[in-house]
């Protein structure tokens, strides 16, 4: 090797040594310097020189050939000096050199040789840009872009151009030659840009112009397409002026064109011309395609329909062919087109079945009935010759061939593809033609293998034996590893691959597969050959892949690749069986709190059950006392009214000595009476009573009145406030109990000497976020210097009927009332009340109440104008008719009121009202607590009788509280009088009421004359029927938002001055002011009675607006909205 010796060849058979070198007459070489010997799959001797490239020598025909480099070929051998040749399993042929890398070899990786200029060999090819191919018996003719028409002596190898020459008249016409045809008669014609058509004769080229004075003449000089028909006729088709018939007879033209000539057709630009097996010529447009019928002389039009998916993909046609099987195929801008005669429709190609690109340039079929389609893209095989037709349609089968496979480039030339006679295919572009047999094409069969190539981490590629975190992930080459193992963390990595097939690399394909993860398979091209994940959850997944060779053979085998994420500590198996045994642990635990806290609340409710059967019993007790007080109130009225009477009559000294004993005593008796009925009503006081006032000066005069009773008992009383006024809203009712229990218990167990300080103060604000008000404490404090409560009673001074064990007589006046009492009372203030105290060192009250601070206005007083005047006819005195169960209460009433009036009885409500009705009473005084029929009964069944619902009604009762009060008006009562009562009051308002009705019928009977009857009719009146009608028609239509005063007048039939001045009048509010407070008492009610919303109960009563729902509210009834829900839920 590397000697000057050439090469040497032993014959075995013949015992002879053949020696040659570069003068060899037999086999001569490009050099003597040798460098490598190998030999290839067919048996040919490869020789690798310093400097002469290689020799290859066919032994079977001791031929050899050179193979060197040569710049002006792209895929030549890369340098002259050969270091090494070795051939692989797959028979290709690798190539060391000295400088220039490594190249490798095989007859199939160029598939598509090339003709191309070569200024190194003047017998190649004369010009590259290759437009248009036709034959004959001997010669292929080559119509270039520029280089005139070329003539190739198939037999010698040589070319001939012929150019335009202007001197010469028998020159072809112009040197762009677009359009070739060798006709049935042996001629060859030949279409130009701007040179017309030409015919080659004898003499040289006959040429055809355009003259616009023949009509005649050619109708263009861009001649585009040439076709022969079936009968001999000669089609020429132009860049912009139609098709043309070749009339040889006449020689001259017949002219078809957009809209005329013989045949009218659609567009003047004609791209492809044809004929189908019904001798119907195809001309291909630029506006679809035209269908001329000869026979019939008619055209029709096939074009493209944007909503028909059965119409031709695309006007723009570029090329029109026929194959053997009679199929017309169709070449558009858009793709391609497959026409189904029998249904008239087109079955369309995309890219997105095979095709390189949408552009088809060209169409041509190979002796295996398989299509062979140029586009901008390169070549398309359409594999059609061994599969059948599916409804009509040829399923797609395209098989891509590029510049990589030897191709002169990815774009070709129209009309620059044609198969000659003996079953090449030529196509031809701007660089040069390629000639091939696709019938000799031998693919690689041969499955590539595939590797893993690369693992990366976090894009850090991992190295055999690298530690990553103190851990090998790859113990051995990716290649040779079966799985890798990651922490949970470590869930980003990516993986790479590798075909080892060389045939052409640039064409494998991949796909991949991560189960799992990946709902199918993933494509990649040869240039990506990675697949990258993130955030994988742990699990152990397989990662497959698959890939193809340059002639699309897949590996379906492929490779795989085991990963395993392992999961974090708190999912490995450990962790659940811990998760398992804590979950046991706190059933276990959550059913011991259960059973435990099932333990607790039986003994909550047994508690409760006791609480419960106790306070039943203090209910039951306080319920006795309670009407056992309230019937000692009869008696007690009794007593106090005659003793009144006696007190004011002129008696002895020692008579009115005991008459004020008695008083006193009864005074007494009624307090611890009223106290007893105040504790008992107490649990049933949820709202206060609200007054506007100055509460300093209410204490004052409270205290004030205990002046005398304190210098009596010879204490002393100081006030104190450090406020003079303190205007706010209080219950001036609960807070004289709370004041009077507390001054009377201190007074009482103060000795003689000692004193009493009553202190009042102002504190800090209390911010109310309920009633969004700013609230202050108002502290009320009762020291006095007796005799203190022991540490052991007072815990117990608020209960009820408490008493401490004193030693004193002081005790003897204590009942265990009052204390309790007071508590009640400031629990409705929201208040609290403590008490310090040490024994025989007097005692401390101090009361805190929070109460608003308000700006008070001067309202003007109402009295009430009474009149003792007795109204009657002829000195006839009114009736009265008393009710009461009480014996000697109607006879001590019937004694001191019969001398003023007519005066009947009854002692229960049925006699009552039989009474009623026959004698028909001025007026009524009746009793609220009666056997059967009560006294708020009586009067309702009263009010509701036409014929005496005019009657006064005066309810009398021994219960002081507001809501019984207002229980008694409500039922229809004209005044409601508390026992024990003094008499004048009592004739007072029953002559007032009598007074008011003669006033009021002597009104009306100036507006209403009725005749005399003889027996007495009550009517209703006017007023009282327009109001019922007001009531009724507001109540109908309270919950229509667009109800108002307008409707209100619009229903009655009156103006609204009418009825504002009505209703002002009874009822001293505006007709508006009266809708709003009915709905408000219906928004009420549904607050109190429904699971409502305040907003659904807003609009439900007729308000647009909640918010100005919730301030009418508050505006009415001091409280929001939310908060008497809350309280009444």
């Amino acid at each position: 090797m590397f000697q000057n010796y050439g090469v040497f060849n032993y014959q075995i058979e013949k015992n002879k040594l053949n020696h040659y070198t570069n003068e060899s007459k037999e086999l001569p070489l490009s050099s003597n310097l040798i460098s490598a010997i190998e030999k290839d799959g067919d048996g040919k001797i490869w020789i690798g020189s310093d400097l002469g490239g290689i020799n290859v020598i066919d032994v079977n025909d001791l031929f050899v050939r050179y193979i060197k480099n040569n710049t002006e070929i792209g895929n030549t051998l890369s340098h002259n000096s050969i270091t090494s040749l070795y051939v692989d399993q797959d028979g290709i042929l690798w190539i060391g050199t000295f400088k220039n890398g490594i190249d490798y070899y095989h007859p199939n990786i160029i598939r598509f040789p090339l003709q191309k200029k070569l200024l190194s060999n003047p017998e190649s090819l004369p010009f590259n840009d290759v437009n248009v191919f036709t034959e004959d018996n001997r010669n292929l003719y080559i119509g270039t872009n520029g280089g005139g028409l070329l003539k190739l002596d198939q037999e010698t190898g040589k070319y001939e151009q012929f150019l335009h020459d202007v001197e010469d008249s028998n020159s072809i016409s112009s040197d762009v030659i677009v359009s070739l045809l060798f006709d049935s008669k042996n001629r060859l014609w030949a279409g130009t840009y701007l040179g017309g058509l030409n015919l080659l004769t004898k003499d040289g080229f006959k040429h055809f112009r355009h003259d616009p004075k023949d009509s005649t003449s050619i109708a263009g000089d861009n001649i585009w397409e040439l076709f022969e028909d079936s009968k001999g006729r000669l089609w020429i088709g132009t860049l912009t002026a139609g098709v043309d018939i070749f009339d040889e007879k006449n020689s001259g033209f017949i002219h078809s064109f957009e809209g005329g000539g013989k045949y009218p057709i659609h567009a003047n630009y004609i791209s492809s011309i044809n004929e189908d097996q019904n001798a119907k010529i195809w001309i291909g447009t630029s506006n679809g395609i035209d269908v001329i019928d000869p026979l019939e002389n008619v055209v029709d039009h096939l074009y493209h329909i944007p909503e028909d998916d059965t119409s031709l993909s695309d006007d723009n046609i570029l090329t029109i062919y026929k194959d053997k099987k009679q199929h017309m195929w169709i070449g558009s801008h858009k793709g391609l087109n497959l026409y189904n005669e029998k249904n008239g429709v087109f079955y369309r190609y995309r890219k997105e079945d095979g095709l390189p690109g949408e552009k088809i340039i060209g169409i041509v079929e190979d002796e295996e009935n398989d299509l062979w389609i140029t586009s901008s893209f390169g070549i398309a095989q359409f594999k059609k010759g061994s599969v059948k037709e599916i409804n009509d349609r040829i399923p797609p089968d395209f098989k891509i061939y590029n510049d990589l496979d030897g191709l002169q480039g990815n774009l070709f030339n129209e009309n620059s593809i044609y198969k000659n006679r003996d079953g090449e295919i030529l196509v031809g572009g701007l660089n040069g033609y390629n000639v091939f047999k696709p019938q000799e094409f031998e693919y690689n069969q041969k499955q590539p293998k595939i590797i893993f190539t690369e693992f990366s981490l976090f894009n850090d590629d991992i190295s055999t034996g690298e530690k990553i975190g103190n851990k090998v992930l790859l113990k051995k080459p990716l290649y040779e590893t079966e799985k890798i193992t990651l922490k949970h963390d470590q869930n980003f990595f990516s993986i790479e691959f590798a075909a080892l097939d060389f045939f052409q690399p640039s064409k494998n394909n991949y796909r991949y597969k991560l189960e799992g993860v990946d709902n199918g398979w993933q494509n990649l091209s040869s240039s990506q050959r990675v697949a990258s994940y993130t955030n994988i959850d742990p699990g152990t997944y397989n990662f497959s892949v698959q890939a193809s060779n340059n002639d699309q053979v897949w590996n379906r085998e492929g490779a795989m690749l085991t990963i395993e994420i392992l999961p974090p500590f708190y999912k490995t198996i450990y962790a659940y069986i811990g998760y398992v045994i804590l979950i046991l642990v706190l059933l276990y635990l959550g059913r011991k709190r259960i059973i435990q806290k099932q333990r607790k609340n039986f003994e909550i409710q047994q508690e409760k059950r006791e609480a419960a059967y106790l306070h039943k019993m203090d209910l039951m007790k306080i319920r006795f006392f309670t009407n056992i007080s309230h019937e000692f109130k009869t008696p007690l009225s009794m007593i106090l009214s005659p003793v009144s009477r006696l007190n004011q009559q002129h008696l002895g000294a020692d008579v009115k000595e005991q008459i004020n004993i008695i008083n006193d005593n009864a005074q007494r008796l009624l307090n611890l009476i009223n106290q007893v009925l105040d504790l008992g009503n107490v649990k049933n006081d949820t709202l206060l009573t609200s007054s506007k006032a100055n509460i300093i000066d209410f204490i004052a005069d409270i205290v004030n009145g205990f002046s005398d009773y304190a210098e009596t008992k010879g204490v002393k009383l100081f006030f104190v406030s450090e406020e003079s006024k303190f205007y706010t809203i209080f219950d001036m009712d609960k807070l004289d109990k709370i004041v009077y229990n507390l001054l009377s218990n201190a007074v009482k167990f103060t000795p003689l000497g000692g004193e009493v300080h009553i202190i009042l103060e102002v504190g800090e604000s209390l911010p109310d976020p309920e009633e969004k008000t700013e609230k202050k404490n108002f502290i009320i404090k009762v020291k006095d210097t007796g005799i203190g409560i022991s540490e052991k009673d007072q815990p117990h001074i608020f209960d009820r009927f408490y008493k401490s064990d004193l030693d004193t007589d002081l005790n003897k006046t204590g009942s265990g009332i009052g204390l309790a009492l007071v508590q009640e009372y400031v629990k409705l203030y929201s208040g609290e009340i403590s008490v310090e105290s040490k024994e025989g060192a007097g005692s401390l009250f101090t009361i805190k109440l929070p109460l608003q601070n308000i700006t008070m206005r001067e309202i003007p007083s109402n009295k009430e104008k009474l009149s003792n005047k007795i109204l009657g006819e002829n000195d006839a005195l009114p009736t009265v008719l008393i009710i009461d169960d009480s014996r000697e209460f109607l006879n001590y009433l019937g004694k001191t009121l019969r001398e003023s009036y007519n005066l009947f009885i009854a002692v229960d409500g049925e006699s009552g009202w039989k009474k009623t009705l026959s004698i028909v009473p001025d007026l009524i005084i009746c009793d609220w607590e009666m056997p059967g029929m009560k006294g708020t009964d009586l009067c309702l069944k009263i009010r509701n009788d036409a014929r005496t619902k005019h009657i006064p009604f005066i309810l009398l009762s021994g219960n002081q509280r507001e809501e019984n009060k207002l229980a008694g008006l409500k039922a229809g009562a004209n005044d409601y009088i508390t026992k024990p009562f003094k008499l004048e009051v009592l004739r007072s308002r029953i002559d007032n009421l009598i007074e008011q009705r003669k006033s009021f019928q002597e009104a009306y009977r100036k507006k209403i004359e009725l005749p005399k009857v003889t027996n007495q009719v009550t009517i209703e009146t006017e007023d009282e029927k327009l109001m019922r009608k007001v009531f009724q028609t507001i109540k109908s239509n309270y919950q229509n938002p667009d109800f108002g005063v307008e409707r209100l007048a619009l229903d009655l039939g009156v103006s609204r001055s009418f009825l504002y001045n009505k209703t002002l009048s009874l009822f001293e509010k505006t007709p508006s002011e009266l809708i709003t407070d009915i709905r408000l008492e219906k928004g009420k009610e549904l607050l109190a009675k429904s699971q409502l919303t305040i907003s659904e109960i807003a609009f439900k009563t007729g308000f647009n607006n909640p918010k100005y729902f919730t301030k009418n509210f508050k505006k009415k009834y001091n409280i929001l909205p939310s908060a008497y829900k809350k309280k009444h839920s």
